[in-house]
């Protein structure tokens, strides 16, 4: 069952949170990709992956009594997180070091424990302006000797962050990872109707590629949307058996039948929207979704959020 409460975490003001429970032990299935059974587990202390709720009372947890005491402690380090993956950024190294010891433990606090070997510190390469005392290498005798460093990029929640032409490129292999599927999708024994289908709405640009996108500042996935838009109408001509410069970039005369494609169904076109069109409105929309996120500054005991 699902019980809302009046707890107190921390010492800190009561919130309401969900407590799942279960009045006795509940077999959890873990299935393979064909739906077979492969193993059967219990829950009956904590969560388990494939709870109901395990991942709201985790997220609940960990907010509360790990990210935000470590905030209140070191408030000019910024921390992100999705789940359990957790991102701490800081303007200089020292308060970077110091909000990663508190960090650790504050979780250990709630029996939770990072893993030195998946975490990563990265600093992109240095420029004459960087003081040397804000080389975070040297900080290594602070830092578990398994975390590895990075210089150029990492991958946060699935998109690239980092040094400029890094993030282009890892962006420009997503797009040649996009045209692997598309023309197993296209080669594949279905039928013309079902390819159409799944292309239509699972093969788009958009559909592998929106968060690079979204994310990632235009200029850095101009290569990529275009590469994407072009392997799409390629394996789209493939499908239809015409010929694929029908649909070519270059030659302007036949540029409107991919135009045209790319008009919504309410238009007259298809639906295949162009990813490289899209990308300045979903980079700014993305930032306009955070931003409200961005500009709080603490939440009040009064319940109201205030901002700055």
């Amino acid at each position: 069952g699902v019980h809302t409460d009046w707890c107190g975490i921390g010492g800190k003001k009561n919130v309401t949170f969900f407590v799942c429970y279960y009045a006795r032990q509940r077999k959890q299935y873990m299935l393979d990709n064909m739906g077979s059974i492969i193993m059967v587990c219990y829950s009956w202390l904590g969560v388990t992956q494939g709870d109901l709720l395990a991942s709201l009372i985790f997220d609940i947890v960990y907010t509360h009594c790990v990210v935000k005491p470590t905030l209140e402690d070191h408030p000019d380090v910024t921390i992100l997180m999705i789940h359990d993956d957790t991102y701490l950024a800081a303007v200089t190294p020292e308060p970077l070091i110091a909000a990663n010891t508190t960090l650790v433990k504050n979780a250990a606090t709630c029996l939770l424990e990072y893993v030195p070997g998946k975490e990563f510190i990265i600093q992109l390469p240095a420029n004459p302006s960087r003081p040397a005392l804000h080389d975070l290498y040297n900080y290594r005798s602070q830092i578990h000797l398994d975390t590895d460093f990075v210089r150029s990029v990492i991958h946060v929640g699935g998109v690239p962050v980092g040094d400029g032409p890094t993030v282009a490129e890892f962006c420009s292999k997503a797009a040649l990872k996009f045209q692997a599927h598309l023309t197993r999708l296209v080669t594949c024994p279905l039928g013309a109707t079902h390819k159409g289908i799944l292309l239509m709405y699972a093969a788009r640009p958009q559909c592998a590629l929106n968060h690079y996108i979204r994310a990632v500042q235009p200029s850095l996935t101009l290569e990529a949307a275009r590469k994407a838009d072009d392997v799409f109408f390629e394996a789209l001509a493939l499908l239809l058996t015409v010929d694929p410069s029908e649909f070519s970039r270059e030659d302007k005369g036949r540029w409107g039948s991919r135009r045209q494609a790319q008009l919504a169904v309410r238009d007259g076109g298809c639906a295949f929207a162009s990813l490289e069109a899209l990308r300045p409105a979903a980079y700014l929309g993305s930032f306009a979704d955070c931003l409200p996120v961005a500009t709080l500054s603490s939440a009040d005991h009064s319940g109201g959020p205030s901002a700055q």
